[in-house]
């Protein structure tokens, strides 16, 4: 048996569709289930609004009208419908609905208008579940799952069942579906929050989870308000619907307790999230699992980007880009042999592990049914799973997408195959045990062929979309590498034609070469979503040749990673450099820019300089002083041509282009020439203008000393400009005026002294010496200045000597040594007239150094002023608090002294003033500034302090006129007391509640107001004391002391308000709450008593007078619940009234007491209505049967006279046979009304079972004396019916046997007449003789029955006359013959 259940012969079978319907059965059975559920609900949502409810959710729905009516109920707002019938207005009806839904957030998955209007049941089902999900679970549960931060609703709602259920050891919950199908965690439930309602041992008593279902769905209806929205039918089965439990539960959490706790929470999170079957899986499958688990999807890390790229500067443009990984998996063909292995058949499965089969007996048929039936369902969304997948992609990154969901996928396949092997190896040891019966066997059988079937159809297609989605990938994947490596090939091209092209040769080609770069990086940038597109490359190979096939895509991608590398690092280099380049270039613009400015600028100046024509000796000194300016100039300005060859040596350094090299050289060599010929157009400027003031030797002496400074000061300045050109063309030499030692000595000393009072004259002549300074520094003209002086010394013994050489060469040569004689002697003056000058620029500078100390006193004096003037303007009002207003005091007294401190330092000032004025007296006087200075000061000074003083005085009147203390204390007393009041206040207080309770509130509102009372003298005693401050502070204190009280009065007024109201609210619906609960005692007691008429007494059917006498008293209690209805309704609306203004849980026992007396107010009125409807209905049924008993009887009775009690007279047949046939139809007649005896004899034995037992006698007694008279008119009928038809059999006997007899005398009348009439001889004579003798032998039988026959009718007087002449005439005849015969006989004798 073992081999016929094989798993390797289920393959061969075609048994797919047998499958299909399997699936096709039990998912209809959950569609069934949740239909009926969901239908329940949505009718209990549409009668809170008064709708009509739904018939069939899936055409009642089609268009739109229903869903939109269900929305109106549940979004709480009126909706548009269109009018018309059409599919395009159902189709809009959706629509509008649909839209609703969104807007509420309501989650909609592929649902379309046009698949509710078309009638899709699974989407009309998904359409009804999310928007229960939304409205049922979601918002009922969205306080507690805010509070505790969670977003899994089903999880919170199974902690709470699990934190409520967890006292019932028999209740363990662990999921929404098997844990819920034997009626115990539903009854547990219940139990837990209302132990009051039944007895737990009660419910463990029940066997059937039917009852126990029923049990906790009727206690839930009853005292919840919880419509029956399950069946127990439909939960006590082994999986029940998921969604319809969740649903009920989530009712149950309406109206129950919903705390929930953390720890059931974490509790929830530690389950199992495999079945208790799973749980017990051996430890070598679970290891086989995870071994094929792993071995599905070979991951390899191949890292191909060795060299990563780092930008070496700070802020890098670009990422790094490089490859990271690849991940290998095997090759199609090799996959469907791993695979093959991998995803066995089930059975093949546990043989290659060695698991034994299950034992024998250790398997059910229940538990293998219910296996079967959850694999068949996960198969069933395996395969919707598989087939729900979309196409596969073009996009090489939704095809590893595809890839990786696949993948999973199949993981998941791998993970239930063991539930697969175990259904087949329960059934095959449900095989084995051979205890099943035939059908059971050949059942078991087909399912497991069923199983096996589909399963190997899954997971051939599985392998087949993973090998097609590898094959796609390969080759998207090949088609990125191809183009990687073109476009790889590209820019390496691009790049060695951008580094072979030189940088420069200007700044604009250095700019479009700079944005050419920016188009590489953008072209990179644009790469790096391909590189990124192969950071997880999924790479097939096959088993045989896998490692080689690594290896080669190892090595192929490190070569393209590091030809990726190289160009992000060429590019990154090359950017970094050009910006280099181009900073440093369009600096040295910059810097040239300038320079050649400024040597322009210099240029005009000495071009403008006249040096003939000269009216006065002023105008010529005035312009040799500019041209001593500008040489001065020339001197500072030196740095800047060392600065610019130092950039241009930079710049090449960077370019090394020979272009850029010769522009720049060319560039500098300008530069160098400009400069030679502004220092010779100083130099002829000075010849003309000094030989226009002395004579012509001296000229000639002056222009050559003068081109000797010049040129030794213009190479000098040139040189630096030379140092990166070719080496400069040597120097000429040095024109010798006198060929003596002497002279030459003469010459260094003059040239020397002349250049000092040249440099000196062209500092201290600075436009910065006719400027008087208030701020600022003049360290570095002093500087200046004091190195001029440091060196006067040293100059002036070269004077000396250059004086005595000129002397001795005088005196030595004579008249030849005149013009050396005139140049000492200019030399000399020229000296006098730059001690005088460098005197007056000391002076200067000492006095200009007193007035920068006086101002920089000043400045510190006018600072702390300000500093006391903003602090002023930045001070608050004056509190009106005693503390900090004397902080405030503290700190304006504090301010007033530093301030006042401030005087003897003013006093200073002013000493200081009067020093600067008497030292410049008779010169240039700076004392008009200096006074509107200081008198500016000292009027800020005296406004600060007095406005100081000022602030002192307001604090002081603010402090004096403040409140006594105890108006701190009262108002502190009565602030908290007001907050202590309001914060009890601002608990709910007048909502309805217990009696006792709203008392007990009513006494707390009479204690407060009494306390109201107690505080007003505290309340007079602030508004006094604030009008005193009133009247005395200043007035934004008194306001805000005002306002203060303001606020107060205000708060106590609205207490006292408050207060009223409360106690007239509480007074006004405590008089309400007992009005309701003395109308809702009456009222009970008065159904109490009701309902004891109503159950106790029975109606009297069969008893006409007493069904009158009670239909009057019941009429009479319903014209009595009418006269009550408008009492009701005035306890439901005074009810209803008090539900809406009392605290939630005494708002549900309101509804409670409500819903119960309405039940039971209902109940009455049923009852009521129902006994008046059934005794009206047993009196006309008693006066019916009693009507149909006597129409019977006397239906009886006429039979019985028209057919038993009637005389028949029988003279002819005729008579006899209409006789006959009369009785017949009056038998077949009576016979017809036994069904309607045996009806009203069921209707009146149901009458009686109803009946009380009084009325049995009387209905029985009829009804038994109408069945005897039906029996015995049958039965009479019956017997003379019979015996009718034996006279007719009688009679028709005797005419046969007189017809007998007389064909009889006919023959022997003919014979005798043949034998009479005969004429042959004695030998025919005698045959005829014996033949008469034959024929006279006749038996008597015949005749001896036609006497017994005649007799026997004649005695019962039936045709007795025509029997009489029958009988004579054939006596007579029979008689005659024999006559005849008998002589003749003889005769022959």
């Amino acid at each position: 048996m073992a081999e016929a259940v094989r798993p390797e012969d289920y393959c061969d079978e075609p048994v797919e569709d047998e499958f299909g319907e399997i699936i096709k059965c039990r998912s209809d059975e959950r569609e069934d289930v949740q239909k009926k559920t969901f239908t329940k609900w949505v009718n209990s949502q549409l009668a809170k609004t008064g709708k009509p409810p739904v018939e069939d959710l899936f055409s009642d729905l089609c268009d739109g009208r229903r869903l939109l009516e269900l929305l109106e109920g549940l979004a709480g707002r009126e909706l548009v419908r269109e009018r018309g019938f059409t599919r395009v207005h159902s189709l809009n009806n959706v629509n509008r609905a649909l839209q609703i839904l969104q807007k509420n957030n309501v989650e909609l998955v592929n649902i379309g208008a046009s698949d509710i209007v078309d009638g899709n049941h699974k989407l009309i089902l998904g359409l009804i579940w999310s928007i229960i999900l939304h409205w049922q679970v979601k918002d009922v549960m969205k306080d507690v799952m805010a509070g505790l931060q969670q977003t899994n609703s089903e999880k919170i709602l199974l902690s709470w069942v699990r934190q409520n259920t967890r006292q019932y050891p028999q209740v363990n919950v662990v999921n929404f579906s098997s844990s819920w199908n034997d009626g115990l965690a539903f009854n547990a439930l219940i139990h837990s929050h209302r132990p009051e309602l039944f007895d737990w041992s009660s419910v463990e008593k029940k066997t059937s989870a039917i009852d126990r279902l029923e049990h906790a769905f009727n206690r839930a209806e009853q005292h919840l308000g919880i419509d029956r929205l399950l069946d127990p039918e439909d939960v006590a089965v082994p999986h029940p619907d998921k969604k319809s439990v969740i649903m009920y539960v989530t009712s149950l959490f309406q109206v129950l307790p919903q705390s929930v706790s953390m720890e059931a929470i974490k509790e929830v999170e530690t389950l199992p999230r495999v079945t208790a079957a799973s749980v017990a899986r051996v430890t070598t499958e679970e290891h086989y699992q995870i071994q094929t688990q792993q071995r599905f999807s070979q991951q390899i890390t191949v890292s191909v980007a060795h060299g990563r790229v780092r930008s070496p500067s700070p802020q890098p443009r670009y990422k790094s880009y490089a490859y990271t990984q690849a991940a290998y998996v095997k090759s199609p063909e090799q996959k469907r042999r791993r695979f093959t292995d991998q995803f066995l058949s089930p059975g093949q499965e546990e043989l290659q592990r060695g698991l034994s089969p299950l034992l024998p007996g250790s398997t059910s048929l229940e538990s293998y049914q219910a296996a079967l039936e959850e694999v068949l369902t996960w198969l069933l969304s395996a395969e919707d799973g598989l087939q729900g997948q979309p196409p596969i992609s073009n996009n090489v990154e939704e095809v590893k997408e595809q890839f990786h969901t696949h993948e999973g996928y199949m993981v998941e396949l791998t993970t239930h195959q063991g539930s697969v092997g175990r259904v087949l190896r329960a059934g095959a040891a449900l095989l084995a045990e051979g205890n099943l019966s035939e059908d059971e066997d050949s059942e078991v059988r087909e399912q497991m062929n069923l199983l096996n079937s589909r399963w190997e159809h899954l997971r051939v297609a599985s392998m087949e979309r993973q090998s097609r989605l590898h094959d796609v990938l390969m080759d998207l994947q090949h088609q990125q590498l191809k183009q990687l490596t073109d476009w790889l090939d590209l820019t390496e091209a691009r790049i060695k034609r951008m580094g072979a092209q030189p940088l420069g040769p200007d700044l604009e080609d250095v700019k479009h070469q700079v944005e050419e770069h920016k188009l590489l990086q953008e072209d990179l940038e644009l790469e790096q979503v391909r590189v990124n597109s192969l950071t997880h490359m999924v790479v097939v190979v096959d088993e045989t040749s896998g490692d080689s096939a690594t290896a080669a895509l190892e090595n192929k991608l490190q070569v393209l990673g590091d030809r990726w590398a190289a160009i992000c690092r060429w590019t990154e280099e090359r950017w970094i450099l050009l910006q280099e380049i181009l900073l440093k270039w369009q600096h040295f613009t910059n810097e040239q820019c300038l320079f050649d400015s400024w040597l322009t600028q210099k240029e005009e100046l000495v071009r403008s300089i006249k040096t003939s024509n000269l009216k006065d000796q002023a105008e010529m000194v005035t312009c040799l002083r500019r041209l001593a300016t500008v040489k001065a100039d020339l001197e500072v300005k030196r740095p800047t041509m060392d600065k610019l060859c130092s950039m241009s040596q930079d710049l090449l350094s960077s370019v090394k282009n020979k272009e850029v090299a010769s522009k720049l050289e060319a560039r500098l060599d300008s530069f160098a020439q400009r400069w030679d010929r502004l220092i010779q157009s100083l130099e002829m400027s000075s010849s003309q203008l000094s030989s226009a003031v002395s004579t012509t030797q001296q000229a000639e002496l002056t222009h050559s000393v003068t081109a000797t400074v010049t040129k030794v000061i213009s190479r000098e300045k040139v040189s630096a400009v030379r140092q990166t050109r070719e080496s400069p063309p040597p120097q000429k030499k040095r024109q010798v005026v006198v060929d003596s030692e002497l002279r030459k000595r003469f010459d260094v000393d003059f040239t020397e002294v002349h250049s000092y009072m040249t440099r000196g004259e062209a500092i201290l002549q600075s436009p910065e010496f006719s400027v008087s300074r208030k701020d600022g520094s003049i360290q570095e003209l002093h500087d200046k200045v004091q190195a001029i002086e440091r060196e006067r010394p040293e100059k002036y013994r070269k004077l000396q000597e250059a004086t005595r050489t000129a002397q001795t060469l005088v005196e030595q040569e004579g008249s030849r040594a005149d013009d050396i004689a005139q140049a000492a002697e200019q030399l000399n003056q020229r000296w006098s007239g730059f001690c005088a000058l460098l005197a007056d620029r000391l002076a200067w500078l000492a006095y200009q150094t007193k007035v920068l100390a006086f101002y920089s006193l000043y400045e510190q004096c006018e600072q702390a002023v300000d500093s006391s003037e903003n602090w002023l303007k930045v001070q608050a009002p004056p509190a009106s608090e005693p503390e900090p207003l004397k902080v405030q005091l503290d700190r304006c007294l504090e301010e007033v002294a530093r301030l006042a401190s401030l005087q003897p330092q003013v006093d200073l000032l002013e000493k200081q003033l009067k020093a600067l004025k008497e030292e410049k007296e008779g010169g240039e006087d700076p004392s008009a500034f200096l006074d509107a200075d200081i008198d500016a000061f000292k009027e800020h000074y005296h406004k600060v302090l007095e406005d100081l003083r000022a602030r002192e005085r307001q604090l002081h009147l603010v402090l004096e006129s403040l409140p006594p203390a105890r108006y701190k204390e009262t108002i502190s007393t009565l602030l908290a007391w007001l907050q202590q009041c309001e914060a009890k206040l601002a608990i709910p207080s007048t909502a309805v509640t217990e009696y006792p309770i709203m008392e007990q509130r009513q006494k707390d509102v009479q204690a407060l107001q009494v306390a109201l009372a107690e505080h007003q003298g505290e309340v007079d005693y602030l508004t006094s004391a604030v009008e005193q401050v009133f009247q005395k502070a200043p007035p934004d204190i008194s306001q805000k002391f005002r306002f203060e009280m303001d606020s107060i009065m205000v708060r106590w007024r609205r207490l006292g308000t408050t207060l009223t109201d409360n106690a007239q609210r509480l007074q006004e619906l405590m008089a309400k709450l007992l009005q309701f609960e003395n109308d809702v005692k009456t009222l009970k007691k008065w159904m109490a008593d009701v309902d004891v008429f109503l159950n106790e007494e029975w109606p009297a059917l069969g008893d006409s007078e007493a069904l009158e006498k009670q239909l009057e008293q019941c009429t009479a209690l319903v014209n009595d619940i009418h006269t009550i209805q408008p009492s009701v309704n005035g306890i439901n609306e005074v009810g209803l009234y008090l539900k809406k203004e009392a605290e939630p849980p005494f708002a549900i026992h309101i509804q409670k007491e409500l819903d119960e007396l309405n039940g039971q107010w209902e109940n009455i009125c049923k009852q009521a209505y129902a006994k008046k409807s059934a005794l009206k209905g047993g009196l006309d049924k008693t006066m019916a049967l009693r009507k149909e008993m006597q129409e019977m009887q006397e239906w009886i009775n006429q039979a019985e006279e028209d057919y038993l009690e009637r005389d028949f007279t029988y003279k002819t047949p005729e008579e006899l046979r209409k006789a006959v046939e009369e009785l017949k139809r009056a038998q077949e007649e009576v016979h017809s009304k036994e069904l309607k005896v045996k009806l009203l004899t069921d209707s009146v034995n149901s009458f009686i079972a109803k009946a009380p037992p009084t009325a049995h006698d009387a209905l029985r007694s009829e009804l038994d004396v109408l069945t005897a008279n039906y029996q015995r008119l049958c039965s009479r009928l019956d017997g003379k019916c019979k015996t009718l038809e034996e006279v007719w059999a009688c009679w028709c006997e005797l005419l046969s046997y007189l017809e007998q007899e007389n064909a009889f005398l006919d023959q022997l009348e003919q014979k005798l007449d043949e034998t009479e009439n005969l004429e042959g001889g004695a030998e025919e004579l005698q045959e005829a003789l014996d033949s008469l003798e034959v024929l006279l032998r006749h038996p008597e039988d015949n005749r001896n029955q036609i006497r017994e026959l005649a007799q026997t009718l004649m005695d019962g007087g039936v045709l007795d006359e025509i029997i009489q002449q029958k009988l004579d005439a054939f006596n007579t005849r029979w008689d005659e013959l024999m006559a005849r015969a008998v002589p003749a006989v003889f005769e022959s004798v």
